[in-house]
């Protein structure tokens, strides 16, 4: 049952996580987007950098969560395996 409620822990402090890093990204690409209307065209290939970074940052947050996820999955076909043994 410790088990359980440790997991439980992981996954809610995975998801809060998560959460708390993906708010920043969210702003800071808002405010790019932003700037990059009102810049000089010749600086759209820092911007595009920029955002591409920034998507990549989100994509890796999202692999991290999905693996917690999959560890959920993992944890309750353990447990329905125990209850059926």
């Amino acid at each position: 049952m410790e088990r359980a409620g440790a997991a439980e822990f992981g996954r809610s402090a995975c998801a809060g996580i998560t959460h708390e890093i993906r708010n920043p990204l969210a702003v800071m690409r808002g405010f790019l987007q932003v700037l990059r209307e009102k810049s000089e065209r010749r600086k759209d290939h820092y911007f595009d950098i920029i955002l591409s970074e920034l998507d990549r940052a989100n994509n890796i947050i999202s692999d991290y969560l999905s693996l917690a996820r999959q560890d959920d999955k993992e944890v309750v076909e353990k447990r329905q395996t125990e209850r059926i043994d």
